[in-house]
């Protein structure tokens, strides 16, 4: 230990270091120990440094008589009367409801209370209370096991719940997202202005919203909906959709339904239709 040692330059103390390169910098750097050398000290002579610390001393003291003299409030208190003071401290003259805590975010009723407290103990799930047998849990899965949602709930109500979640889905939609066929709209604005027709479509006053379905077509005044089928409609799980979609849609708006295939569409035959209307 002898080697990583070195004498400081100012008072000639003792300095060890761990490594012998450490003590080859300080040595190249003529470094100070650490009562000479660092902090607010560094450049005072002995004499002042002794003065400041006494000074430091005196001033540790009187805090200590001071704190002797004018103990905190709650010194003496046990735990539990701390943390009764505590959350009235928190509540008290704040303007924020029982329910909530002082940055306003909800507060769940229990929080803070353990499970000896009655409160809890009326909605505490005992173990055994309301646990059903392996029977009655075979019988309720063999229910619902491997049945679609129809065969559950029946048609009706299924056909209810699923309009209910649509429209909820929509609400939460960007309208401006949905896509639209240009053919189509081209179709309907002709439609439009040769029967004198006031219909809504993609491009005219946006789809019109029936049981969470934006219809392709509607003209209000003769109540005629008009649906554009693209070739993936005709696939068959498609295809059985677009019949239920159609049903609930009649029954909604009691209207005339009408389908027009795209593949089968001849736009030359709406353009001579015109030309002889127009003659």
């Amino acid at each position: 230990m002898a080697d990583l040692e070195r004498n400081c330059p100012d008072c000639n103390c003792i300095i060890t270091y761990k490594t012998k390169s450490n003590m080859n910098e300080a040595i190249k750097n003529n470094r100070k120990c650490r009562k000479c050398g660092c902090g607010w000290q560094n450049g005072l002579t002995k004499e002042n440094s002794e003065i400041l610390r006494k000074k430091s001393k005196l001033q540790s003291i009187s805090m200590k008589k001071f704190r002797e003299k004018n103990p905190p409030w709650n010194k003496g208190l046990t735990k539990e009367n701390n943390k009764i003071i505590a959350k009235l401290s928190l509540n008290l003259n704040t303007g924020v409801p029982w329910n909530k805590d002082k940055s306003g975010l909800q507060v769940a009723w229990n929080k803070g209370l353990d499970k000896s407290d009655p409160r809890v103990q009326k909605y505490i799930r005992k173990v055994g209370e309301f646990q059903h047998t392996e029977e009655t849990k075979e019988l309720l899965r063999s229910k619902v096991l491997g049945k679609t949602y129809e065969e559950i709930l029946g048609i009706e109500k299924s056909l209810e719940t699923k309009q209910k979640q649509r429209k909820s889905a929509l609400k939460r939609m960007d309208i401006h997202k949905i896509f639209f066929n240009d053919l189509a709209c081209e179709y309907f604005d002709w439609l439009n202005t040769m029967n004198e027709w006031n219909g809504q479509h993609a491009l005219a006053g946006g789809e019109k919203q029936v049981c969470g379905y934006f219809v392709d077509f509607y003209e209000p005044t003769h109540n005629i909906v008009i649906e554009w089928d693209e070739p993936y409609h005709y696939k068959k799980k498609k295809f059985n959709k677009d019949r239920i979609r159609e049903q609930e849609i009649i029954k909604e708006l009691n209207c005339d339904f009408y389908r027009i295939n795209q593949e089968t569409f001849e736009w030359n035959k709406v353009i001579e239709c015109e030309k002889l209307l127009t003659a």
